[in-house]
C-alpha cells in the first residue's frame, strides 16, 4: 500500500516492549533469545495457536549489535549431504520468497532476496563427495547443476580453474538476503500477534522434582533484583550463549561461540565477474558479489585456523587473515582480484557445535519442557523459518508435523549417532 514505509526498526513498541515490572507472573512459553531462531519461534508459536498461547521473549541486547543473526552474511543454500538440512532450508528459501506471510498494516516485508546460487568447486579428491552429495540433492529436488572444468569455463570465463576438476551450481533457490530485515519482520508479526518481548537478562531458572522448569529468574541488565516468571515451556535460542543457558538446568550442551570475520573489497576492472554466485573454494574460503553496493563490491570469508571459542564482547575482526590467508586465494581464483582492496570488515558470532556442526532441535530428553534450537554453526538463519515452526509443532501439537526434525535430537550425541555434513575438499 501507498502507506507502507519500509524501515528497519525492529517494531519497537513500547505496551509490549515491557518493563520487568508490567509483565504477567507466567506465560505458557518463554523464549531465551530474540535472535532469528526465537523470533521466528514466537511467531509460528503466536500464529498457529491464533494467539493464544502466551509467549515471552526475552531478549538482552534489543539492538541487536552483537547478535549473530544481525552480523551474518545471510546467505541459503541447498547443498547438503543431509537430507533433513536440505528440507530446512528449501522452507528457508519458499518462506523468503514468500513474505506476504509477516505483513503488517498491508506492509509486505522486503528482505532483499537475490537468488545468486551456490558454487561448491572441487580437486580431484573431493570430486567423489561432490557426486554423492549431488546425487542426494537431485533425490531431494535440488535445482543444482554438475558442472566438469570445461562447463565450468563455459559458464564463469572470469574464473581459473586450476586444481579444479568439478562443479556443483544452484540454477534457483540458493543465494542470499538481509538477515536483520528477515529478524524485524519475525519480530513485528509476532508482537502483532500478541507476543511480549522483554528487553532483559535470564539469569536463572527454577526446577521442580522430575527436572521440569517451573520459572525462569529475570534481570533489567545482568545484575540487580530479579523478577521471577513462571513457564509452562521454557525454549533455548540463545545462540552462541545456548551452553550459558544450558548449565541453569544442569544440562552441558556442545556449543561455543567463535568468531567470523567478513571482509568486504573493492574491485574496480572487476565488471565481467557479472554472475559470481556464492563460491566456495576447496580451501573453505568463500566469496561472492555484493549485490546492493557499487559495480565491484565483493564479500568474502575463511574459517580462522586455529579457531578458539570466544568470549562475549570479543568481535574484534581479523585483520591479519585477509593478507596471511586469503589475498592470495583469491587472487589465484579470479584473476581480477590481483587488483583488490579491503574496503570494510566485520565480525559476528558463530554458533559452533563441537560435535557435529549441525543443529540441536527438540525437547530435551530429562527437561522436558526445555526446547533447544541451537549450535547450527552457520546455517541458522536460513533455517529459522523451518525450525520455528517445528519447535511449534512440539509446543501445540507434541510432535512434528510437517519437516521431521529428529535426525537434530539432543540424544544423537549419547546414541553415538553424529550427523556429519560431508564436507567437499
Amino acid at each position: 500500500s501507498e502507506m507502507c514505509i519500509r524501515d528497519r526498526s525492529t517494531g519497537v513498541n513500547p505496551r509490549r516492549e515491557m518493563a520487568l515490572a508490567g509483565l504477567r507472573r507466567g506465560y505458557d512459553v518463554v523464549i531465551c533469545g530474540g535472535g532469528g531462531m526465537g523470533a521466528s519461534a514466537a511467531y509460528w508459536i503466536s500464529k498457529m495457536s491464533q494467539g493464544r498461547t502466551s509467549v515471552l521473549v526475552v531478549e538482552r541486547d534489543r539492538t541487536y549489535t552483537k547478535a549473530s543473526t544481525a552480523l551474518s552474511v545471510g546467505s541459503v543454500r541447498h547443498q547438503f549431504s543431509i537430507g533433513a538440512n536440505i528440507e530446512l532450508s528449501q522452507f528457508g528459501t519458499d518462506f523468503l520468497r514468500n513474505m506476504h506471510e509477516l505483513s503488517v498494516d498491508e506492509c509486505v516485508p522486503e528482505v532483499n532476496l537475490v537468488e545468486g546460487g551456490y558454487l561448491f568447486l572441487a580437486s580431484d579428491d573431493g570430486v567423489p563427495v561432490l557426486k554423492q552429495n549431488f546425487q542426494t540433492q537431485m533425490a531431494a529436488g535440488v535445482d543444482a547443476s554438475f558442472l566438469s572444468p570445461e562447463q565450468l569455463e563455459e559458464r564463469f570465463p572470469w574464473m581459473s580453474l586450476d586444481g579444479i576438476s568439478a562443479g556443483v551450481v544452484g540454477n534457483s533457490g540458493e543465494g542470499w538476503f538481509d538477515p536483520y530485515l528477515l529478524l524485524a519482520a519475525f519480530r513485528k508479526k509476532a508482537i502483532e500477534q500478541g507476543v511480549t518481548f522483554a528487553d532483559a537478562h535470564v539469569v536463572g531458572m527454577e526446577q521442580v522434582e522430575g527436572g521440569k522448569v517451573r520459572s525462569v529468574y529475570l534481570t533489567e541488565n545482568g545484575r540487580g533484583s530479579t523478577t521471577k516468571i513462571e513457564c509452562g515451556e521454557v525454549m533455548n535460542a540463545a545462540g552462541p550463549w545456548a551452553n550459558e543457558i544450558a548449565q541453569m538446568v544442569g544440562v552441558e550442551m556442545p556449543v561455543r561461540a567463535r568468531k567470523r570475520t567478513v571482509f568486504v573489497f573493492d574491485c574496480p576492472i572487476a565488471e565481467q565477474v557479472t554472475n559470481c554466485p556464492l563460491v566456495i573454494d576447496p580451501t573453505g574460503l568463500y566469496f561472492r558479489r555484493e549485490q546492493l553496493g557499487p559495480s565491484g563490491l565483493f564479500i568474502t570469508g575463511l574459517p580462522p585456523n586455529p579457531d578458539p571459542d570466544v568470549h562475549d564482547g570479543d568481535l574484534e575482526p581479523d585483520h591479519d587473515m585477509f593478507e596471511e590467508r586469503m589475498w592470495e586465494v583469491l587472487a589465484s581464483r579470479v584473476p581480477v582480484f590481483e587488483n583488490l582492496k579491503v574496503v570494510s570488515s566485520w565480525a559476528g558470532y558463530y554458533e559452533y557445535n563441537t560435535i557435529d556442526q549441525n543443529g540441536i532441535i527438540g525437547r530435551h530428553p530429562e527437561v522436558s519442557n526445555l526446547l533447544l534450537a541451537n549450535g547450527f554453526s552457520g546455517h541458522g538463519i536460513q533455517q529459522a523459518p523451518a525450525v520455528g515452526r517445528a519447535i511449534a509443532e512440539l509446543v501445540l501439537h507434541g510432535e512434528y508435523q510437517t519437516i521431521d526434525c529428529t535426525p537434530f535430537k539432543f540424544e544423537r550425541f549419547a546414541e553415538g549417532e553424529p550427523l556429519i555434513e560431508k564436507n567437499i575438499i
